[in-house]
Formats: structure tokens, sequence, C-alpha cells
């Protein structure tokens, strides 16, 4: 069986593709990715490589242009979404099936509904889920309601509906479209691939130094750092840091709050900048609202770190609740200060809980595995 897989972006897509040419099941990877990019190059085993990248090269490009409207990006993202799709239904005339990133794949699936298998590849939960998550939150937070491209949603809603199968990353992903009546045997999980821990071995904490707690990503209402920030705030520890390391976001969640003592906002770091924050990081927190399965948790996990992680950031996918770390609802300031609390008092413990992380990155495995799986869930499905 031979499947046409398109993609706005590289992401986990790449390593995907290569694990459908490996098994000799790709027909055509339809990639929006742009050339003009030094991560461009794929080279594929078996199938062939149509770049439909104009339209999601000036969608990326806009972001760095101040002047371009909200309403503008998001019309540049449906029009890539759009020759993405109409390219893939043209490619399937010739293969077996389709597997396609949700809203790129409209055209495809009144064509084919019915005729061929269709896989819709959601990161997310159900748009509805995340728009109503974060409608709340906004109402919370005395924020104006999140805005939305009515077109992106329409598009991404009736790819679901047509697609005769859900791809996604994990249970909390798919739990969201069981809420909303999809059957069970429609929706399928694929965990991404982990990151190999690392070589250094975690000395023990240093009792003369402060505990330190790391967060990575955006900084934006939809991370929950808000919550983070009210936990650490609350900590009775007499020297305590947290680093922020990602980009703001506006809005945040924190406007009109001062930051707590002991905030250091750090920016964007890459490379071996962000490596060595992990390695002298005691503890990692990952307070998502919504995330289908967070890569950074991963990346904490292989670096030796206890993570305390949201139930809604896809964690539970990587880390075991009480031996490599905690597991929190959303909002839960509560809970997560008496987690980092925990840690921060019994260091045997949280060096204990990083090793166990560490190792559990190693059983998890990577994306030669998550190929591997993806075949094989493909393979449960072939007609």
């Amino acid at each position: 069986m031979k499947w046409v897989y398109a993609s706005p972006n590289r992401a986990h897509h790449y390593p995907y593709a290569r694990a459908l040419a490996d098994a000799d099941l790709l027909h055509t990877f339809v990639s929006g990715f742009s050339r003009l990019s030094e991560r461009a190059p794929l080279e594929l085993a078996n199938g062939r490589l149509r770049r439909v990248d104009f339209w999601q090269t000036a969608y990326v490009l806009s972001f760095q242009l101040p002047f371009f409207s909200c309403a503008r990006r998001e019309a540049l993202s449906v029009r890539s979404k759009r020759a993405l799709d109409h390219t893939m239904c043209r490619a399937l005339q010739e293969a077996d099936g389709a597997i396609f990133y949700a809203g790129t794949g409209n055209a495809t699936g009144t064509r084919w509904k019915g005729r061929k298998p269709l896989v819709c590849e959601v990161v997310n939960s159900h748009w509805l889920h995340q728009y109503e998550l974060l409608a709340d939150e906004c109402a919370r937070l005395g924020l104006e309601p999140p805005p939305f491209h009515e077109a992106e949603r329409d598009r991404r809603l009736r790819d679901y509906e047509q697609a005769d199968y859900i791809l996604g990353p994990s249970d909390f992903v798919l739990e969201s479209f069981r809420q909303r009546g999809f059957d069970a045997r429609r929706l399928l999980k694929v965990r991404y691939g982990a990151p190999a821990p690392v070589e250094t071995e975690r000395e023990a904490p240093d009792p003369d130094l402060p505990f330190r707690v790391l967060y990575v990503g955006q900084l934006n209402y939809r991370k929950g750092v808000r919550y983070l920030a009210e936990a650490f705030e609350r900590l009775e520890l007499p020297r305590k840091e947290l680093w922020l390391v990602g980009p703001s976001a506006p809005p945040t969640g924190c406007e009109g709050r001062a930051w707590p003592e002991g905030t250091r906002l750090l920016g964007v770091k890459k490379g071996a900048q962000l490596e060595a924050l992990y390695a002298q990081a005691d503890a990692f927190v990952q307070p998502s609202l919504e995330e289908g399965l967070s890569l950074v948790v991963g990346e904490a996990m292989a670096h030796g770190l206890p993570v305390v992680a949201s139930t809604h950031s896809g964690a539970a996918e990587l880390l075991e609740d009480g031996v490599s770390g905690f597991l929190f609802a959303p909002r839960d300031v509560e809970r997560l200060t008496a987690h980092l609390q925990a840690l921060a008092e019994d260091p045997a413990r949280r060096l204990t809980m990083g090793r166990a992380a560490s190792a559990q990155m190693a059983s998890v495995g990577g994306w030669d595995r998550a190929g591997r799986e993806l075949v094989e869930t493909l393979a449960s499905i072939a007609p």
C-alpha cells in the first residue's frame, strides 16, 4: 500500500516521511517546508518529494513584518494548505491512501472519501476543545477572547469529519475527540520520538546554590506561565530562582503583575546555551493549558531533570507520575507549589527522579521508534 503524506512544515513530518519511505509505503511526500531553509534537504529511500512551499514560505516570512496583520497572515496559511491539498488530491490518483495535517485535506476528502483511506494528523486537541479552553482562560484573566480565522477553523473541522481516522500523539489529544463524539476506533496514537539521554551524569545538588526552576517555551497565557509564577512565589525557600527561557508572546497572562523576586527572563536560548541551562537547573516545569505532546518535556527528562507538568501537556506519555516527575491539573497552583516544594526540600529524591527520567527516555525510544510505530499503525488499518 502506498501513501501520499502532506504537511506544511518540517517538525516530526520529516522523520515520518523517511519511515514511510524506508518501509516502501510512501508514494509522495507533499511538503510545504521552505526549500530556502538550510534544514530543507531530505533524502527518501523510496517515493518522491514534492515541494509546494511558496505560500508557506510567505506565511513564515510574514512574522518578520510588523505591519502584517494577523488576518492577512492567516490568509497566507490557508492558501498554503489549499495548495498542499490540491497537490495531494492529484497525487492520490496513483496512490492508495492519504495522510494529511489538519486543515490540509478538504479537497482530498471531498473527492476521495469512501474510495481510499484518509488519515487526518493532529498535533493538538480538537479545535473546538482548544478554543473553549483558551476562551475560558481569557475570561478568567480579563483578556479579549482569542482571535481565530474562520476559514482555518472551518478547514480543520471539515477535515476531522471527512477523515476515516484521526492520528494524534497523546491520549490528551485523542480524548478531546472522544468527548466530541468520535468513535474510538477512528482514533490512532503514535507518540513522538524522545531524545536520547545525555551521557553526562548529574552531580548531587550543591546546598549552597539556590533551587533553580527552569521553563522553556513562549511566555504566553496559553502556556500557563502565570500559574508557574504564582507557584514559584509561594515556595518557602531562602534561595530560589525561576529561569524563563523563550520569547515573550503577549498576552502573557501576567500583565499588570510583577515577576516574583528571583525570576530571570533569559530570552531565546539554543544549542550549547540551552544545554547548559538544562544541566544547571534542579527541576523543569511545563504548565501548559493545552499542548499535544510537549517536546521540551522530553528534552528536560533526557538531561536528567525531574519534570512537573500539567495533564494538558501530553507529558503523561513520557513521565511516570511520582517516579520521574509529577503531573498536576492545569491552573492548580497549590499542587504545583507542593510538588516543587517537595523537590526543593529533598535533593536526594530529585536526583533519583532525574535519573529515572533519563532512563525513561531511553525506554521510550527516538524517532526511529516513532517511525516504526507509524508504519505498524498504518498496517493495522490497511484495507
